[in-house]
């Protein structure tokens, strides 16, 4: 069989495994991207049966993520986090910052190699999880629920920023070697706002005002894929430029309109990322170290929702709608692996580690999934419209 055989072959393996684990994932109410990791373990190198080439599918899957994080971007309104206030968003900085340091101390007590990389990868939680989650708790259309999309939308924005910090290698790790992708990054985001509000401006309000959705599709891919070419050229990541480019072109292209346009390109890749890193999970490790996976996603969860608990009740909201928007973001997901993903790439954690931060986003998504219909029960009653009163504030 040719290349373009074997090609075909692992793409239809992972495409049909993704379908059916996302299937079995939505009939026991968990979210898609569990079904997909699953799939990946399944038809990966690691066990035994049908077993797909993992480079077939992982450049695919990176085309996903570029057209995930310029969806993001899209999507970016820093309207939407004025909005909501200065205090929200100092919260959400302060509680990722105690997650961070706990996570450190909680990887260096497990004797992780590389403990500034648990800092770095635990504190995100999942936007398309914790939105799903939203729903299940009945207040995403609620004050409460647009705030919390508005925190989540923010630490899609520091997990962009976090990449660059993910994917230096150790030994460049100093002040010295980061303070060129800090200059890099300062770089291009200035000549990408200055683009955005010229030459891309034109060209995506002229292709939006004379081209049919499907004739759109095109114009998007490429600025996408054009960003996040150049973004690599400039030291970053290919996510790096595309978000960008996604937030500099927003406002032009009408962020429903073009999301729209890239949606389902976007799923379709981006659910072979997700079967790519579980092909790349090694069973083996996981089995080897379940008792630690175990008891480090328990202390994570713990962690996580404890301190969103807490924060969300310094920002006046009652215990209940506190606790419930505390599971919505209790779940790790797609940024916290693509980090950890960028972190084994480059040598800052060994594949039992990435094994086990694997197994604590496992963790933390079925914790949360489970919890949420019975978090609604005391939700519900809730108005979740307004804030407590600080005289209420026991």
């Amino acid at each position: 069989m040719d290349a373009t055989g074997h090609f075909l072959v692992d793409l239809t393996a992972g495409v049909v495994a993704a379908a059916v684990g996302g299937y079995l994932a939505r009939s026991a109410r968990l979210t898609p991207v569990i079904g997909y990791l699953v799939a990946g373990v399944v038809i990966g190198p690691f066990t035994p049966g049908i077993t797909a080439d993992v480079g077939s599918l992982s450049g695919l899957g990176e085309l996903g993520l570029i057209l995930l994080v310029f969806s993001l971007g899209l999507g970016f309104a820093p309207s939407e986090l004025r909005r909501v206030g200065v205090a929200p968003i100092v919260a959400n900085v302060a509680a990722m910052t105690v997650i961070g340091i706990v996570s450190y101390f909680v990887a260096h007590l497990f004797g992780v190699r590389d403990a500034i990389t648990a800092a770095l990868v635990v504190p995100l939680s999942s936007t398309a999880i914790g939105v799903a989650l939203l729903d299940v708790l009945g207040i995403r259309t609620r004050f409460a629920g647009q705030l919390a999309v508005a925190l989540l939308i923010a630490q899609d924005l520091f997990a962009v920023a976090l990449l660059v910090l993910a994917s230096t290698p150790p030994d460049r790790l100093t002040p010295a070697g980061l303070l060129m992708p800090l200059v890099s990054s300062i770089v291009f985001v200035t000549v990408a706002i200055v683009l955005g509000a010229t030459v891309l401006h034109r060209l995506v309000a002229s292709a939006v005002r004379r081209a049919t959705p499907e004739q759109s599709i095109p114009t998007f891919t490429a600025i996408a894929l054009v960003a996040g070419w150049l973004g690599h050229k400039a030291g970053l990541s290919y996510e790096f430029g595309a978000f960008v480019a996604g937030a500099v072109i927003s406002e032009a292209a009408g962020s429903r309109t073009a999301q729209a346009v890239v949606k389902p390109f976007r799923e379709l890749f981006l659910m072979l990322f997700f079967v790519a890193l579980g092909m790349a999970l090694d069973v083996r490790a996981v089995l080897a170290a379940w008792p630690v996976i175990l008891a480090l996603g328990a202390i994570l969860i713990v962690v996580r929702l404890g301190i969103w608990t807490v924060t969300m009740r310094v920002l006046k909201f009652a215990w209940p709608v506190a606790a419930g928007l505390a599971i919505a973001l209790l779940p790790l997901g797609e940024f916290n692996m693509v980090l950890a993903n960028a972190a084994q790439t480059a040598g800052r954690i060994n594949p039992s580690e990435f094994a086990g931060l694997i197994g604590a986003t496992f963790l933390s998504i079925v914790v949360a999934s489970v919890a949420a219909p019975f978090a609604r029960r005391a939700v519900e009653p809730q108005t979740g419209d307004e804030r407590i009163p600080a005289k209420n504030l026991a």
